[in-house]
């Protein structure tokens, strides 16, 4: 995973040296994990985004993204035929520093509009995050003690095999509006399990972002 990390790190700056188109980015949309017994949450992303033009119609872009995801879990079980859900949801928030890499074909539909798919790699890192037993709401008043740190940051964690590096594939679309304004959306499909006790625990993560390009 390291390997594959520098290596994309490595190609971005080698296209560097060409002419580039620079910008910032943000979006939302929503997450969860393949396990069908978990929920989507609302995510959202901030960071910078880079576009290569490699001939008229081929486009290579990377960005770097402090991306939030995660997802939550009402338990529940079943007794004698009698479905039971717990009053508490648990909700996972976890944030990573996404370096998301696609590329693409332009199809020009007017003199200031194009709409361009694309597909690619999204190579995350995990920073930090938490769970709390709280009703799964993003502007909700947390107590600290209702917290549980991820990523092993604390040796009480319960969440501390979650794993730090992550990667998944991406299928998305953009729409180019003048030479300034970009608004694209993706699907980015987990290819590796988040947590090693959870099951089923890949990256499901839509989002639209919003770019304006300098």
């Amino acid at each position: 995973m390291k390997k594959t990390v520098f290596s994309f790190l490595a190609m971005v700056a080698s296209l560097s040296a060409n002419a580039a188109d620079w910008g910032v980015t943000a979006g939302a949309g929503m997450a969860s994990i393949a396990n069908d017994e978990c929920d989507a949450v609302v995510s959202y992303n901030v960071g910078a985004k880079v576009n290569f033009d490699l001939s008229e119609n081929l486009f290579v872009e990377g960005s770097g993204l402090l991306q939030h995801q995660g997802f939550s879990y009402t338990p529940h079980t079943s007794i004698l035929g009698i479905s039971l859900t717990s009053e508490k949801t648990y909700d996972y928030d976890l944030y990573y520093m996404a370096l998301p890499v696609n590329v693409g074909w332009k199809f020009k539909c007017t003199e200031k509009f194009s709409i361009a798919p694309k597909l690619g790699l999204t190579f995350g890192f995990g920073l930090f995050g938490d769970e709390s037993d709280l009703d799964c709401d993003p502007f909700a008043d947390r107590e600290e003690e209702s917290r549980v740190s991820a990523f092993g940051f604390t040796t009480a964690s319960a969440l501390k095999n979650f794993n730090r590096f992550d990667v998944g594939f991406n299928l998305g679309a953009n729409f180019n509006i003048a030479s300034h304004f970009q608004v694209g959306a993706q699907f980015t499909l987990g290819m590796s399990d988040i947590a090693d006790d959870i099951k089923d625990s890949k990256d499901r993560l839509f989002n639209a972002n919003f770019t304006y390009f300098f």
